[in-house]
C-alpha cells in the first residue's frame, strides 16, 4: 500500500509540474544536466584539453530506480559517439545498461538526432522499468533533510609520480563519505587500485521526491589512451538519507 501510494505521488509531482509527455510514447529528450561546477577536478590536467561525458537525467520509478543517459563523443580516438542509459537501483546499487549502437561523429554530432534515432530502443527500456520523467536539478551540499544536516567528504591517497609504474601519479585509494549531525557518518563509495583516476568531484546530489533517497553524481578524470586528451566518466552513488549511519562516539 505505502509503495503503491508513494508511486501516485511520483506520478501526480510530475504531472503537477508538466514533465510529462503525451508525446512519443510519453517521454520527451532530457535535457543536460551540467556536473562539473567548477574546474577543481580539472586542475591534475595542466591545461590539457578534456574529453567530458555529458549527463541527461531522465527520471524515478516506483521502486527507487533512477534513469540517466551518460552521452560521450570521441572524436579524438575512436570517432564514436556513444549513448549509454542506465537504469540505476539505488537500493542495491547496480545499474541495467542499455547502450544504443556507436555512430562515426560525422554521421551523428548531437545528442537530439542520437536520441532520435533511437527512441524505440531507448522507450522501451524506460517504460520496462516504468521510468516516469521529470524535470530534476541537482543540489549542493549541506543536504538539511528533517532537521538533520548532511554532508560530505572526499579522501584520495595519490601515489606520485616518482613511485608511479604509469608514468603519471594518479588516485590509488578513493573513499566518500556522509556526515550527519544527528546520525553519524557512513562510507557510500570506496574503491583502490585506479591507476586511472587522476581526479574525483563529488558534484550534489539528486533527491527522489517520494522517498527517503538520494542519488550523487561524481565525475571522474581519466588520463587519455593515448594522451590527450583527458577523459571523464560519471559514477553515480545511491545514498538512504536516514539508514546505515554509525556513531563515531560510540
Amino acid at each position: 500500500m505505502k509503495l503503491k501510494r508513494a508511486f501516485v505521488l511520483l506520478a501526480l509531482f510530475a504531472l503537477l509540474t508538466g514533465i510529462i509527455s503525451a508525446e512519443n510514447g510519453g517521454y520527451q529528450m532530457p535535457a543536460e544536466l551540467p556536473l562539473c561546477q567548477n574546474d577543481a577536478i580539472l586542475e591534475p590536467t595542466h591545461n590539457i584539453p578534456v574529453l567530458e561525458t555529458r549527463f541527461f537525467p531522465i527520471g524515478w520509478s516506483q521502486n527507487n530506480k533512477f534513469a540517466y543517459i551518460s552521452y560521450f563523443e570521441d572524436h579524438d580516438a575512436s570517432g564514436l559517439v556513444s549513448a549509454q542509459l542506465k537504469i540505476f537501483d539505488i537500493v542495491t546499487n547496480t545499474i541495467e545498461l542499455g547502450k544504443a549502437p556507436a555512430k562515426e561523429y560525422d554521421i551523428i554530432t548531437t545528442f537530439s538526432e542520437i536520441w532520435n534515432e533511437n527512441q524505440d530502443f531507448f522507450f522501451d527500456l524506460l517504460e520496462q522499468h516504468g521510468i516516469i520523467q521529470q524535470t530534476l536539478v541537482l543540489n549542493n551540499f549541506p543536504l538539511i533533510f528533517e532537521g538533520d544536516t548532511l554532508d560530505y567528504t572526499i579522501d584520495d591517497e595519490w601515489i606520485e609520480v616518482e613511485e608511479s609504474e604509469m608514468g603519471w601519479a594518479y588516485i590509488d585509494d578513493l573513499n566518500v563519505q556522509i556526515r550527519s549531525k544527528k546520525l553519524g557518518i557512513k562510507t557510500i563509495y570506496e574503491q583502490s587500485g585506479q591507476y586511472s583516476c587522476i581526479g574525483a568531484q563529488v558534484c550534489g546530489y539528486i533527491k527522489n521526491p517520494c522517498s527517503d533517497r538520494v542519488v550523487i553524481p561524481m565525475v571522474l578524470l581519466h588520463p587519455g589512451w593515448e594522451g590527450p586528451p583527458c577523459v571523464t566518466t560519471i559514477h553515480i552513488i545511491g545514498c538512504h538519507l536516514t539508514e546505515g549511519f554509525t556513531d563515531p562516539t560510540k
